[in-house]
């Protein structure tokens, strides 16, 4: 009975209809998205980083941990997985309330924007297109993460979109 209303509670619950969810706070924007085989959003976004996963405790996690030049905490994700059931995780992106955050918490959207070296030391998180700029976006177009390259190639500015 236990497990049938817990099911029961997971199928319903407004996150695990939605494909990406935005939360923001006066100190941070947190994206929230799970993955199913009927939603790929975080298998998709986890694809996206540049880094190996890492066994912990019988799931697979990887994680990104971006300062700025500065030392201060600007963008973090984790994104955990299960071993046993594969393509069934979670991504959980944080984005601290700096200079480089924009957030229009009545209509839940928001922008992060860098430029310059965080932009280029933020960008080597990623796996990075050949051409073009788009690096992910979520199936319902809510979450988008771009790194634009200027005339050299080298990467100039890093941008993070939700709900625009």
């Amino acid at each position: 009975m236990k497990l049938a209303i817990a099911a029961a509670l997971l199928v319903f619950s407004q996150f695990a209809l939605a494909q990406t969810n935005v939360i923001l706070s006066s100190d941070k924007a947190t994206i929230l998205m799970l993955a199913m085989n009927s939603n790929p959003d975080a298998t998709a976004l986890d694809s996206a980083i540049s880094a190996q996963s890492q066994d912990e405790n019988g799931k697979l996690v990887k994680s990104l941990d971006f300062k700025t030049s500065d030392g201060k905490p600007a963008f973090d994700i984790q994104c955990v997985f299960s071993k046993l059931v594969p393509g069934e995780g979670s991504c959980i992106t944080v984005i601290q309330a700096t200079s480089n955050l924009q957030m229009d918490t009545q209509n839940n959207r928001l922008k992060f924007h860098l430029e310059g070296a965080d932009a280029a030391a933020l960008a080597e998180f990623f796996v990075l297109p050949q051409d073009g700029t788009r690096i992910y976006v979520s199936s319902d177009n809510k979450m988008v993460i771009d790194a634009a390259r200027d005339s050299s190639g080298a990467i100039d500015s890093f941008t993070v979109t939700y709900g625009y």
